[in-house]
């Protein structure tokens, strides 16, 4: 049987290293590197723990540990870097030193950074930020992608592909933030967007949300709009205001006059429905351990009513 040494394009040691392809390893006897292809790992001098498996996978590194490039020309340009993963045909091509990266897909995180996890056809393709997370068909990046942002979060077919020094956002569905409703997501950061065609005022709007075109607003200034005109606003279980349409309270403190607040000895549940203004009518916590029936409760949580409340009040 004809050792692997006795070949003309391989090399092992039998326990820490193999190179099998024209070029393969560069010669370098550092342990745990594995390399099969024409070209693999052909400037390696000290790394170790690497694994390349496609022709000019790994092609330029020199060091770097526990690299793992899988496809043609995967990782191709990296030279001192460490814990990247490349899986599909020039996945991660671009990238020269930067460490924790993931892609996975053809040309799939073909940019620069640190960081990064993409998943999808040239999905952060061109991009040189860091700590972004791509899913989908060309997400926030395509054959033309130039994103330099950070802490991007893209979900969806061509999704956040404009996004350049934008950082921070969240863009979920098909085609989001690429102007289908709305204008495209390019310098904004801190954005949330979700539903198909999303987008946002202006490309350099930040901390705006938009779901589905149906509650949108700015996140800053706490002005968020229902598509019918209603405004989204917040009620504490003490506010008296009746201007709210539907509103449920959950209050775990001991009710003030009982210790039980599931309405045993003293505390009491109100389930009701009433005008706006008039008290809470319903099953109250009446005293001395009995359950009330129809007895009328405020808001406010008096003696002897509930600690958890939940009232519907009707706009006024």
């Amino acid at each position: 049987m004809t050792s692997i040494n006795d070949l003309t394009d391989a090399s092992t040691d039998d326990s820490t290293y193999l190179f099998m392809g024209e070029g393969a390893g560069n010669g370098a006897t550092t342990g745990g590197n594995t390399g099969v292809g024409i070209g693999v790992m052909a400037s390696l001098t000290v790394g170790t723990e690497n694994t390349a498996l496609g022709g000019g996978a790994l092609n330029t590194i020199t060091w770097g540990t526990c690299n793992t490039a899988i496809g043609v020309d995967a990782l191709q340009n990296l030279t001192e870097a460490s814990y990247n993963t490349a899986v599909g045909y020039e996945s991660m091509s671009g990238i020269g030193d930067g460490t924790g990266n993931t892609a996975v897909g053809f040309q799939s995180g073909a940019g620069a950074g640190t960081g990064n996890a993409s998943f999808g056809y040239i999905a952060l393709g061109g991009s040189s930020g860091n700590y972004n997370v791509a899913v989908g068909y060309q997400t926030m990046g395509g054959a033309d992608g130039d994103l330099t942002g950070n802490y991007n979060i893209g979900i969806g077919y061509n999704t956040g592909t404009d996004v350049t020094t934008g950082s921070s956002n969240i863009l979920i569905g098909y085609e989001v933030g690429v102007g289908g409703g709305g204008t495209s997501v390019t310098t904004g950061s801190s954005n949330i967007l979700i539903g198909n065609s999303t987008g946002v005022p202006s490309s350099s709007t930040s901390s705006y949300l938009n779901i589905g075109g149906v509650i949108t607003g700015q996140m800053d200034t706490v002005d968020i709009t229902l598509a019918d005109g209603f405004k989204a606003t917040t009620q504490s279980p003490l506010d008296d205001s009746t201007n709210v349409a539907t509103t449920a309270y959950v209050d775990a403190a001991v009710a003030a006059g009982g210790s039980n607040p599931l309405g045993f000895g003293g505390g009491g549940i109100v389930f009701s429905t009433s005008a706006a203004g008039s008290a809470a009518t319903g099953y109250g916590g009446g005293g001395g351990g009995s359950v009330g029936v129809g007895a009328s409760h405020a808001n406010t949580g008096a003696a002897g009513t509930a600690g958890i409340i939940f009232i519907t009040e009707y706009c006024s």
